[in-house]
């Protein structure tokens, strides 16, 4: 039985009943409730620790070097295994 005050069921009810009509939205309310926790913890862990500024010559010729390297490797699947010439 619900307790009923003049109009308005008990606010558990209320809760209740609107978990059980409309889950997807529940569910969706959730999801957006952990993205924002998540969020927010790595702010606090950014904010945190300091990054370190990325060496660029160092960045720039490992993304030469697997360029270079996958570049041939696609090259080398395209004239064994399709026998396309290039």
């Amino acid at each position: 039985m619900t307790k009923t005050v003049g109009l308005f069921v008990s606010p558990y009810e209320n809760l209740k009943g609107f978990a059980i009509s409309r889950p997807p939205v529940i569910i969706f309310m959730v999801c957006i409730a952990l993205i924002s926790i998540i969020l927010m913890t790595l702010a606090f862990i950014v904010k945190d620790n300091e990054l370190k500024k990325p060496d660029v010559s160092q960045v720039k010729s490992s993304i030469q070097f697997s360029l270079y390297y996958n570049g041939r490797f696609l090259m080398w699947v395209l004239t064994t295994i399709y026998n396309i010439k290039i």
